[in-house]
């Protein structure tokens, strides 16, 4: 081979060798494959916003759980204040949380949340309200109906007790012959009209005696009985009727129906009556008016004067 072919094809060869050192030539075996896009990051405000959400759920659960909390009335009613506070606090979060762009099913769901606790809440307390008025009206006007009906009883028993000074000289003037046994038919005319027979003393058997006594009598005062009575004579009334026989006596001890019934027995004594409930007695009456029973008609009303031996 020549000498200058030989150089020739070396030169060639050293430009090929220079060429790829300097200019590699990259071979792909396909199309280039496209690079998946990176998520947005979330901004930080937003984290925040859906705690406020979670916090609106969170105090509408808690408002309604310290407002029915079982308690008595007057701390009931700071838990539903309570629970009210904290539910409008909630309400408070979850529109803060949404003007931040928190998710809008948590905000929404602590909005509806605390709002609606917040509505069930106010409601009962203003119901507790009007209730527990309610109640206090209704034992204030009880209470007072009830001292009226025990102020209206106790004038009527003071002016029975104002007869006890009389009682005593009544019953120390008193005569047996000025009492008189009646008949069926004038006992019937003086129950009808006491008032007309003030001046006649009667003598008539009585049973069934009752007790018309009460703490509220005075010490010293007079005790009213009511009884049934028949005439002394034998005959008998239509129906039997019930009188009201005032005695001295005491809301404790009443000389009409306890004591001892003996011979020379104070005057007034019928003791012992109780153990024989039922058996007729004959005693003095002096008729006195009538005296108004609650509930009740009135009953004649009479005087005691004393037991026929």
């Amino acid at each position: 081979m020549p000498e200058g072919a030989d150089q020739g094809e070396k030169s060639d060869m050293g430009d090929a060798t220079r060429g790829s050192t300097q200019h590699p030539v990259t071979t792909h075996s396909g199309p280039p494959a496209a690079s998946a896009p990176s998520p947005p990051a979330a901004p930080r405000g937003s984290r925040g916003a859906l705690w406020l959400g979670i916090i609106a759920i969170v105090a509408g659960v808690a408002g309604l759980t310290i407002a029915f909390l079982p308690a008595p009335f007057e701390l009931r009613m700071a838990f539903v204040i309570g629970g009210i506070v904290v539910a409008i606090a909630g309400v408070v979060a979850a529109i803060i949380a949404l003007r931040k762009r928190a998710p809008k099913g948590v905000a929404l769901t602590g909005l509806i949340l605390s709002a609606v606790v917040a509505v069930i809440t106010t409601a009962f307390l203003v119901l507790s309200v009007i209730a527990e008025y309610q109640i206090e009206a209704m034992v204030q006007r009880n209470a007072e109906e009830q001292q009226s009906r025990l102020a209206q009883e106790q004038a009527e028993e003071t002016a029975i007790f104002e007869q006890s000074e009389w009682l005593s000289d009544a019953r120390a003037e008193a005569v047996k012959s000025d009492f008189a046994a009646v008949d069926a038919a004038t006992l019937e005319e003086i129950l009808a009209a006491p008032d007309a027979y003030a001046e006649q003393g009667i003598v008539v058997d009585v049973s069934q005696i009752l007790p018309l006594t009460s703490d509220s009598m005075a010490a010293e005062g007079l005790c009213l009985t009511e009884a049934t009575i028949a005439p002394a004579d034998g005959s008998e009334l239509e129906r039997m009727p019930r009188i009201g026989i005032v005695d001295r006596g005491t809301a404790e001890h009443c000389e009409f129906i306890d004591g001892p019934f003996e011979a020379g027995a104070d005057t007034g004594d019928i003791g012992g009556f109780l153990e024989n409930f039922g058996e007729r007695t004959r005693v003095w009456l002096a008729p006195t008016g009538t005296v108004p029973m609650q509930d009740q008609d009135e009953l004649p009303l009479f005087t005691l004067m004393g037991v026929v031996e």
